[in-house]
């Protein structure tokens, strides 16, 4: 089930803004990855960071 509270967001905008924090900073996103896969990696340097772009 889709709930919509009324509000429209600007997609562009969110993923800008979710480059902004974790596309440039390897630390932050390793942090991201091991929150949401529940791991406790640490070295940045193994970190790939690829771009889904066409």
């Amino acid at each position: 089930m889709i709930i919509n509270y009324g509000v429209n967001a600007n997609k562009k905008y969110k993923d800008t803004l979710f480059r902004k924090l974790f596309g440039e900073d390897k630390k932050a996103a390793l942090s991201l990855y091991n929150a949401i896969n529940g791991s406790d990696y640490t070295n940045v340097d193994d970190l790939e960071l690829a771009d889904a772009k066409p």
